[in-house]
């Protein structure tokens, strides 16, 4: 490493010489000039080569991108941005030019002129590889934040040029459903699904979603139980279409779980939705099994990729068993519950409201629930329960 160290500085030495002696040297200026930027961190000499570099040639993009990189490594954005659109005017088809002009434009939170940008590149580069993974991975970003719309915009555009990739359509056609646009879902997938119903699951799915949100349960169930066949199997369509089914006919909807566990077996969220398709019957004694099996298979789980659902999936469990009168294991499940997460306000309600219902354990119980009413200081639940406690503590002030 020392050895590459001092034949890196010897070269700036004799560039810089030559540089010095002929600014006409125009390769060996760019060369020194990124040395100075990439290696040396030295951003202030760069920018003045480059500046005069430029003065002297004004129509090098070449020299436009470096100042705009050197700038942009140098803090000092607006300036980045004007050099690489001054590059883009002089080199239109610069592709990674687009992508960094861009992503200073985001993160001045500028998002439609970043986008605009990213069109523009599109258009003028024949083999825009690189636009279109900033652009999905740009869009995973805004995925993460919660912000649908750029997320949206950003997969509009990788769609738009790769008119055959099924899989973005389908985040794409997810995303439409999360926005409540299902007819825009429609038009954009139904065309595909129609043209191969039976291997491209996901996108019945992402249409049984969309179906669902217009209020068509008839194309919804169809596109579900496409989604169903799929190969390899996903549990999401199985989930789906139990819940459509759930209101009208119970049998069906538990079969199709069974069906899901057939297909997908020790997915939690299948013996989730299946606890829970007993709880709304009442029928608790069944719904505690299922969801110790999903407590189960959680283990095979890392915890960053459980399903979303899964905190509930202990409140459920301790609630069936005090429902079904095992007061005692219920505790348990709720107390080991909030150690772990101990600002599941759910649970700390529930497990006050068991306490201060028996008449037993009150100073915990009030702990509990001044815990869940700071974080939810208007829920009426919560406060209920404050008034039992207070009432069996004979505080009636």
């Amino acid at each position: 490493k020392e050895e590459a160290e001092l034949q890196a500085a010897a070269a700036v030495r004799h560039y810089k010489t030559v540089t010095n002696l002929d600014e006409d040297q125009f390769t060996l200026t760019l060369q020194l000039a990124w040395l100075y930027v990439d290696h040396y961190r030295m951003y202030r000499e760069a920018i003045e080569l480059l500046d005069r570099t430029s003065a002297s040639k004004p129509h090098a993009a070449n020299v436009a991108i470096l100042l705009g990189y050197a700038c942009q490594q140098a803090g000092d954005l607006p300036r980045a941005l004007a050099e690489y659109r001054r590059a883009l005017a002089l080199q239109p088809d610069a592709e990674r030019v687009y992508n960094r002009a861009a992503l200073i434009l985001f993160q001045q939170r500028k998002p439609g002129e970043a986008l605009e940008l990213l069109a523009q590149g599109l258009r003028r580069v024949e083999n825009p590889r690189e636009l279109l993974l900033f652009l999905d991975l740009q869009g995973r970003i805004a995925m993460g934040a919660g912000q649908i719309d750029p997320a949206i915009r950003c997969f509009e555009l990788v769609a738009g040029a790769q008119t055959n990739n099924i899989a973005v359509r389908e985040l794409l056609g997810g995303l439409y459903n999360a926005d409540d646009r299902p007819r825009r879902t429609i038009a954009l997938l139904e065309p595909l699904a129609n043209d191969n119903p039976i291997n491209a699951a996901g996108l019945q799915y992402r249409l049984g979603e969309a179906y669902d949100l217009a209020s068509d349960r008839v194309k919804a169930e169809r596109a579900f139980r496409l989604a169903c066949a799929g190969d390899p199997p996903r549990h999401e369509p199985f989930v789906a279409l139990a819940k459509l089914l759930l209101a009208d006919r119970p049998g069906d909807a538990e079969a199709v779980l069974r069906e899901g566990l057939r297909r997908v077996p020790d997915h939690p969220s299948l013996y989730t939705f299946l606890g829970l398709l007993f709880v709304r019957g009442d029928d608790y004694e069944r719904a505690i099994p299922e969801f110790k099996n999903a407590v189960k298979c959680l283990g095979a789980f890392k915890e960053d990729e459980r399903p979303a659902a899964i905190p509930m999936l202990y409140y459920w469990d301790g609630m069936s068993l005090e429902r079904s009168g095992r007061f005692d294991e219920a505790v348990r499940v709720f107390e080991q519950q909030i150690a772990v997460l101990p600002e599941m306000h759910e649970s700390l309600n529930y497990l006050a409201y068991m306490w201060a219902d028996k008449g037993t354990n009150l100073v915990q119980a009030r702990q509990y629930v001044d815990r869940a009413l700071k974080l939810e200081p208007d829920n009426p639940a919560y406060l209920d329960t404050l008034g039992g406690i207070l009432f069996r503590q004979g505080d009636f002030v």
